[in-house]
């Protein structure tokens, strides 16, 4: 259907569509409108003939609700707050509290005289030196992505994830974290295309599970594709820094060895990711005496147990962490910078690079410290 034309070449609203002009985008809302009305819903105040009132919602002001209908709309509105899981425990893994109040002024770096950033400067090369840790890399493959990875369908892009997704589920065969009877934890699932994979590589394992960690919601989920009798795929929309893996319900019931990976994981998440799997070493808090004296001392060092069929399986804490696989592309999410890591604080104070020491707050740079339980740090780009 075509549009009329106008002055100013604006064209006139399409018939049955809403007629508010939106200035910032020099045309007509494109919302189509109720029988008989002018207006679509979020434009009816432009309406000089309404005698209903819109307001702002009181819980997001990005949309609006006839005021007469607010308390109907207040208790169906996908703003409003969720009850929280029972594994949502605040700032669990965020570690030791802080004072926040020590980096919360934001200071441009041009606010910085010449002798503060060559001090800046010599305190970050001073700080580096010392971060010479020694890197092995371990680039891999998979048969499951096999037919995938030769899909002339599959462009570059997709050939790049692809082969990233290889890898990672390849040095997990060669860790033996592939198998049955384990629960695998994706932080950072996005999609869910990396848990995908490895379902696909275990096709012939029992009794495995998966829970997919995102504390957002994501479109064009693969969760439907990989559910089974024997199986269970569940998304859990939270983040890890409030995650208590022993209050998960599944993994109560199951007490399996969960086995934790990611892709694309930040410094920051990566650091919480591993307090979630390492600082735990009981199912519950909540259990009983006696199965609390079965309970192994979380001072204890990790060891290596013979499960069946000769696979060597990491364990913390007896029967808790199995081992861990994650993809750290870097330590600072550009997009979404963080001070608030505990680890990272504790680096930074040693560099005196936190406030009152050279660096009065803005973006720094982080030295994240990782823990290496079967850790392998796959770095393609």
């Amino acid at each position: 259907m075509e549009c009329a034309v106008v002055a100013d070449n604006v064209a006139a609203p399409l018939p049955g569509r809403c007629a508010y002009f939106v200035e910032r985008k020099k045309r007509y809302c494109k919302m189509v409108v109720g029988g008989g009305k002018a207006y679509c819903g979020e434009h009816a105040n432009g309406d000089a003939g309404s005698d209903r009132k819109r307001i702002s919602c009181p819980l997001d002001d990005k949309h609006t609700v006839y005021e007469d209908s607010l308390a109907k709309h207040l208790k169906k509105c996908n703003s409003k707050e969720k009850p929280k899981p029972l594994y949502y425990v605040k700032d669990i893994n965020a570690g030791p509290d802080w004072d926040k109040n020590a980096v919360s002024d934001k200071v441009s770096l041009a606010d910085y005289s010449r002798e503060d950033m060559e001090q800046l400067l010599q305190k970050l090369k001073l700080a580096v030196k010392g971060l010479s840790l020694p890197h092995r890399e371990s680039i891999s493959t998979h048969p499951a992505l096999h037919d995938a990875l030769n899909d002339p369908k599959n462009g570059d892009f997709a050939c790049k994830h692809l082969k990233q997704q290889a890898s990672i589920v390849g040095n997990m065969a060669s860790l033996d974290l592939l198998g049955s009877r384990r629960c695998v934890v994706e932080f950072g699932a996005g999609r869910g295309k990396l848990s995908h994979w490895i379902r696909t590589a275990l096709q012939e394992a029992q009794d495995v599970h998966f829970l997919l960690v995102e504390r957002s919601t994501t479109r064009f989920k693969v969760d439907g594709k990989n559910k089974g009798r024997d199986c269970t795929f569940e998304r859990m929309q939270v983040d890890i820094q409030h995650l208590d893996l022993s209050k998960v319900p599944l993994l109560q019931e199951k007490r399996l060895p969960v086995v934790g990976v990611g892709k694309h994981l930040c410094g920051s998440a990566t650091d919480l990711a591993l307090r979630c799997l390492l600082e735990r070493s009981s199912w519950s808090e909540d259990k009983d005496e006696e199965d609390s004296k079965d309970n192994v001392d979380d001072e204890l060092p990790l060891r290596k147990t013979e499960r069946g069929e000769g696979q060597a399986v990491a364990e913390w804490g007896g029967d808790w962490c199995a081992g861990v696989t994650v993809a750290t592309v870097g330590d600072w999410c550009v997009h979404r910078p963080v001070l608030s890591s505990p680890l990272r604080l504790a680096a930074l104070r040693g560099a005196e690079l936190l406030p009152g020491a050279g660096l009065r707050g803005g973006r720094v740079p982080s030295f994240p410290a990782h823990v290496e339980l079967g850790h392998v740090r796959h770095e393609q780009s």
